[in-house]
């Protein structure tokens, strides 16, 4: 195999051949399922994997979407320390932020971005560093 385009066109057995040259694990059933893992093997070998900042970034996202499906989570990769609340008094009501090495807690729950706490505080899109006032919105005639 010479280009990943070429994976299209083996069997099963091809496939299953060269899976077990990439992996040491039971080849999936599927044909679709073979393709994309073989592909991106490939890929690596040829070119390299990811950089550790990425494979580090991906393993924490991945822990906290698997700790609990019922809650929006990120990782904090903004300049905000750990520790730092933010508050914003928006119709009458007081909302504080804490900022966390798992995301943005806001009433007990874990959010992805700020974003996603100035939509739950509003119901509306928002930018949420623009909400809570650490971003000003850029003057359109001067940007």
């Amino acid at each position: 195999m010479k280009l990943v385009s070429d994976l299209l066109n083996m069997n099963r057995s091809e496939l299953h051949a060269l899976w077990k040259s990439f992996f040491s694990t039971i080849p999936p059933v599927s044909q679709s399922a073979l393709v994309f893992p073989i592909a991106y093997a490939f890929q690596k070998k040829k070119f390299g994997g990811l950089a550790q900042k990425h494979i580090t970034f991906l393993n924490r996202y991945s822990k906290l979407l698997h700790s609990d499906n019922s809650v929006q989570k990120r990782t904090n990769t903004y300049s905000l320390r750990e520790g730092t609340v933010l508050t914003r008094n928006y119709k009458g009501s007081i909302h504080s932020v804490s900022i966390s090495k798992e995301g943005f807690i806001y009433n007990k729950v874990v959010y992805f971005s700020l974003s996603a706490v100035a939509h739950a505080i509003t119901g509306k899109s928002w930018n949420g560093y623009v909400f809570f006032g650490l971003k000003e919105i850029k003057d359109k005639q001067n940007a």
